[in-house]
Formats: C-alpha cells, structure tokens, sequence
C-alpha cells in the first residue's frame, strides 16, 4: 500500500489522494484489502469477525478491513500525519479509534495497560514499528493475565522477517502458529503473514462462517489500481 513513502526516518510523504486498497478475494464484492500476503487475507475472510474487538499496531487498509467486517478496532499509530488521516477516512465510524502515541514513549502498551482495555481485545495485529516489543508484550499478557482470554487471534505480517517477533509469539500459552506465505496487495514479492490462533478455544470454531469447501480465490487487485492518484 504505497500511501506513504518510507525513508529510513519513517513515514514522509502523503500524496494528494491517499486511499486504501481496494479489491477481490473471493466472489464478492470489492472489499478494502489489509497488506498481508493474499492467503492470510483469504483465511481472515473464512472468519466471522462481526463484533471483535481488533487492536492495530499500525493502520491503513487492516484498518478499513477490519471495520467493513464489522470489527471494532482501536488503532496505535506513530505518525500524527498518518493518524489524522485514518481519523478523518473513519470519523463516520464509532467504531474505530485512532491513538497517535510517541515511538519511544506509550506506543508499546505493556501487558498491565493491555489487561485494562475495556473490552479486552480478541484480536491484535502487529504490523508496524516496534514489533519485537510489541510482540513480547503481547506474549507476556497471554501467559500471565486472564484477561487475555478473549484474546484468540494475533496476526504477526511479515513474520518471515521478524524472526524474534515470531519466536516470542510462538511461546504464548494455547497459541499456535499458521505461515501463510504468497503474493499480496502492492507488492510484487512474496512474503508471509502469520496468525496464531488459541487452540483450545471454542471460539475458533465458531468464527468459521461456513464448514464448505473451499473457493476459488481471485487475484486481488484490480487491475487499472493506482494507490497513488
């Protein structure tokens, strides 16, 4: 999702007309499209997400995904310009709330702070900065709070590159991971995205919306998309 130019510095550049991204997965119709690897995104469809209560570490299309699936997201951002965006593109959603907190300083909610989100989040997502923090807090709120028993999807993308991150998410009691590897929105490279669900949870089952085969899967994009217009 070029909507933002990244330099080493971080975020910089915001076009005129920012937008999320936009496309097909299945046979329905065009949906805002989370920059995971395109079998993530097909697995998080086959979940009812209706009612959840998302945490973001980073936002954007995740953002926009989660909301039309009927989720409500509380979104932690770095970048007060990327904030206000969000803010604006989602101000017509109760839904969704955007905290803009400094890299160094309240952008990692430590597992105390995680615990006292009313409601307790049942889905977290780590894709921004941070995430071998973000990760082992995260871990550590699973293991040791009973709050975090709601809590039965985390999303970890590009976990191909962030090996500790993963190995810390990997110890979270009752969780197990899922590397979903292929081709996403934007990029032209593979990469992979991975969800560690709770296994003994009942409510993994429950969240399938459906116990039929499986679809076909379209290619994603449209094809005249320019995230840059």
């Amino acid at each position: 999702m070029r909507i933002l130019y990244a330099e080493s510095l971080g975020w910089s550049f915001l076009p005129k007309k920012p937008k999320p991204i936009i496309g097909k997965i299945f046979d329905q119709d065009s949906i805002s499209l989370p920059w995971f690897s395109y079998p993530a995104i097909a697995q998080l469809l086959r979940f009812d997400l209706n009612g959840e209560y998302v945490l973001e570490y980073g936002g954007g299309s995740s953002t926009s995904f989660f909301l039309e699936q009927g989720a409500q997201v509380l979104t932690i951002e770095d970048s007060p310009l990327w904030a206000e965006y969000l803010r604006n593109k989602t101000k017509s959603n109760p839904k969704s709330q955007i905290i803009c907190c400094n890299e160094n300083n309240g952008y990692v909610k430590t597992p105390s702070e995680l615990s006292q989100l009313i409601p307790p989040p049942s889905i977290i997502l780590i894709d921004a900065k941070k995430r071998l923090e973000c990760s082992l807090s995260v871990a550590e709120y699973i293991n040791i709070f009973s709050q975090s028993k709601n809590l039965w999807l985390v999303i970890l993308d590009n976990s191909d590159w962030h090996g500790a991150s993963y190995s810390a998410l990997a110890k979270s009691n009752g969780f197990i991971g899922f590397d979903y590897y292929g081709k996403g929105p934007f990029n032209a490279y593979s990469w992979c995205t991975t969800l560690f669900v709770r296994i003994n949870s009942d409510k993994l089952c429950n969240h399938f919306k459906h116990a039929g085969p499986a679809q076909p899967m379209n290619d994603g994009l449209q094809e005249n998309y320019d995230p840059t217009i």
